[in-house]
This record gives structure tokens, sequence and C-alpha cells, in this order.
């Protein structure tokens, strides 16, 4: 087998109950599964890299659904939401990706986030990353004044569109995530 020109991509999905490992060999897609090993999912990764029987530099993509599934199942902690004011709601009002639109009997699955667990700090960032209101050390008092009272053991920080423009808002927001604990 002639040299690799760049490293194997090989990308691994740790799950619950499995992982997965997928990976390009001699043009055909590879794919292996193992038992998930939640007391250190590394083992399990570890494991599947070692599975793809290749020699020389490889690149590890790595994903996983365990907090993901943690917070859809609701086994986790009681989480609180911090965001843009005026946003607090989006996490209930949701898509228009209903099954039935314009059923009055359709039952609402509730919000992963409680109303009274949500937060709205006054800030803004325009669609090129451009900070129009930075966030003010009065807003974090606020809303640590606001959030204090919550037994919550930890705040999410999600804004609007934040994968685009992380650099404006995150010199800022660490500052909620101190607020002292309840």
């Amino acid at each position: 087998m002639a040299p690799r020109s760049s490293p194997l991509r090989i990308a691994v999905d740790t799950g619950g109950t499995f992982t997965d490992c997928v990976w390009v060999q001699d043009g055909r897609i590879r794919i292996t599964k193992l038992f998930s090993t939640p007391s250190d999912p590394s083992q399990a990764i570890a494991e599947g890299v070692k599975k793809c029987q290749q020699s020389g530099p490889i690149t590890v993509l790595h994903g996983t659904t365990v907090g993901t599934n943690t917070l859809l199942q609701r086994k986790g902690a009681r989480v609180a939401l911090v965001t843009t004011a005026g946003f607090e709601d989006v996490i209930e009002i949701g898509r228009q990706a209903r099954p039935r639109l314009y059923d009055f009997f359709f039952d609402r699955i509730e919000p992963l986030v409680k109303s009274g667990l949500r937060f709205g700090i006054a800030e803004r960032v325009s669609s090129d990353g451009k900070i129009l209101e930075p966030i003010s050390a009065a807003e974090i008092t606020k809303c640590k004044a606001a959030s204090g009272h919550v037994p919550c053991p930890q705040p999410a920080i999600a804004h609007p569109h934040g994968c685009w423009w992380p650099c404006a808002r995150l010199p800022r927001w660490p500052a909620i995530l101190r607020r002292s604990a309840t």
C-alpha cells in the first residue's frame, strides 16, 4: 500500500450504549461498533481506532450523544438557561415542525428548561459579529440576583447564532458562570 498523503480520518461517536467508528479504506466506507465504556469513554474510542488496523498518522473526529441524551431524557442536574434578552422563550416556542400543525389537541412537549429557570441578559451582536450592545457588569449582576434564588447547580449559556461569532461574547459570559452557589 502506498503511503497516504494525508492522515486517515476516523469519525467516532460515543453514545451511552455504543461507540461507533467510521472511516474510508480503499475507497469503501468502513464501520465498527463497540460497546461504550461509560466509566472511561476513551477505552472504547482507543479500541475502535485499533480496529481500523491502520499504520501511519490518523485524525480522530469525535462527537458524543451522551450529554445530549442526558438532557433530552431529563436524567441530569437541573439546568438554568441564560441567553440574550428576548430569546428566553425560544426553547419553548421551538419551530413549527409539529406532526399536526393545526391540531388544537396537540400535547406540547415539556420544555427542557422551565420558564422560571430562564434568564435574559441585554446584549446584541450584529450579523457580521460587531458588538452592538456589550454585556454590562450591571446586566451580569442583575442576572445573578434573579437566578440566585434558584436551586440550580449549573447555568447553560446560549446566545442566538453564537457559533458564528463566539469571540464577541465569550469574554463576558464566564462571569455569569461564576455566580455563587445556592
